[in-house]
């Protein structure tokens, strides 16, 4: 495998009931990066979102990753609020 996302759409109450879309997942091989395979993942994502209708997408990034939260910047992504969460694997 070269390069992989997840699309979600989720159902939504509000916004008029349109989803929301979520893209997690995000991954391009080391050996395969700097060659568009981002770029052409999140287009694609864009485009299934709008087919479904969602009123927004969405991706979370771990802190740390700089170098990715530039990529999504310089594709129209913006940081919007504050990401909480708690691992819910293991007992």
């Amino acid at each position: 495998m070269v390069a992989t996302y997840t699309l979600h759409l989720l159902p939504n109450l509000g916004h008029g009931g349109r989803p929301i879309a979520v893209m997690e997942g995000v991954s391009v091989a080391r050996g395969h990066r700097g060659r568009g395979l981002g770029r052409l993942m999140v287009r694609h994502a864009l485009e299934e979102a709008r087919r479904a209708g969602a009123y927004k997408l969405a991706l979370s990034s771990a802190l740390h990753r700089q170098g990715a939260h530039a990529f999504y910047r310089h594709l129209g992504f913006r940081v919007y609020g504050v990401a909480l969460v708690v691992g819910v694997e293991g007992g």
